[in-house]
């Protein structure tokens, strides 16, 4: 069989893949194998080079890496010589890191491998300077109680991250074998009845969609697109995704800004509590989203033609929204101002490094 059914699949799913051969020995045991074909994770999580075509044993072609190992081969190996499609799984540690393998053999001698990132998961709180649930909190110290919203927000983003990447890798892992193995049962029905056919096709069509919409809900929680291309980008994506739900108009003028992870963080969550206010109270029909930065400060600003807000509702308390945006900016030296009516107009700064 053909890899390229598996490659088309892949290209959907956040795995390392890759289609093998087993190489035996003198006694037709398996003893080594060959790299027919990957993706560009694989290679990547590898070190191997993209596009490159593979000669040679993967005992040759990657000697430290667990995927060389005897006690791999042999598990491969003894899979790919029953040849019956059957579905193991084995947790395989790379450069440090657990991933999660699924291993399964569409012909006699071949073998498919799916590499997904295991999640780190557990109750570990987020780096503050300390914990402040072990801290007795008073009214008349801010401080604290900045300290305590600092440790609630990290621990949200972390839980984000956590389900984000466990909706990403595990279940786009497993979407992707159920693809798979109905790609190889459409192409293997022409002979039987067409309603069979169709309803395998139909199949495909839904396992598509399911893997699609998957990657939407991981972005929407912890977007890839911030942190491997930066907050323009992130903007960019996010605003083009929120116009389709909404139907507001997003205009963007957007500059390429050098920052840290956690002030991309703060910027985008500030822009995703600004926009739920506009969707939620607005009734605007366009909003104009603007980033720009010099040597000092980092500025981003969101303005729509809407309601406005009240000023008891911007110097109110209870605006936890409002409250957030200016808490996310405060984390990181900066602040959010409110100007409102006609529309309202969100100024958020930060320092720039």
């Amino acid at each position: 069989m053909k890899p390229d059914i598996y490659r088309k699949a892949v290209a959907l799913a956040p795995v390392a893949y890759s289609y093998n051969r087993v190489i035996l020995n003198d006694v037709s045991h398996p003893a080594d194998y060959e790299i027919l074909d990957s993706n560009p994770a694989f290679n990547e999580l590898t070190g191997l080079a993209s596009g490159s075509t593979f000669v040679g044993k993967v005992s040759m072609l990657l000697p430290e890496s667990p995927l060389s190992r005897g006690d791999w081969i042999a598990f491969c190996g003894q899979l790919a010589m029953e040849g019956n499609w059957q579905q193991s799984e084995k947790v395989v540690r790379i450069n440090g890191v657990n991933y999660r393998a699924i291993i399964f053999s569409p012909e006699v001698k071949c073998f498919v491998t799916l590499l997904s990132e295991i999640s780190s998961r557990g109750n570990h709180a987020p780096d503050t300077p300390e914990n402040p649930e072990n801290t007795q909190l008073r009214v008349d110290d801010p401080d604290r109680f900045r300290a305590l919203f600092r440790y609630q927000l990290m621990k949200g983003e972390k839980e984000r991250h956590e389900i984000a990447s466990s909706i990403h890798s595990e279940i786009g892992q497993s979407m992707t074998v159920m693809m798979i193995e109905l790609g190889y049962l459409a192409e293997h029905l022409t002979g039987n009845p067409r309603e069979c056919s169709e309803k395998v096709s139909a199949l495909l069509e839904l396992n598509n969609g399911t893997i699609k919409k998957m990657q939407e809900i991981s972005g929407w929680l912890r977007p890839g697109v911030l942190n491997d291309l930066g907050l323009a980008s992130a903007i960019e994506w996010y605003c083009r995704e929120w116009e389709r739900s909404t139907g507001v108009n997003c205009r963007l003028s957007l500059a390429e800004c050098n920052m840290s992870e956690d002030k991309r963080l703060t910027l985008f969550r500030i822009l995703q509590e600004a926009l739920q206010n506009v969707k939620s109270h607005s009734g605007a029909s366009v909003v104009d989203i603007g980033l720009s930065c010099d040597e000092s400060l980092i500025r981003m600003t969101i303005h729509d033609n809407g309601n406005g807000i009240p000023e008891e509702v911007i110097r109110s308390s209870k605006s936890m929204g409002l409250l957030s945006m200016q808490e996310r900016a405060a984390m990181e030296d900066g602040s959010v101002r409110f100007t409102c009516n006609p529309g309202c107009k969100i100024e958020a700064q930060i320092p720039a490094g």
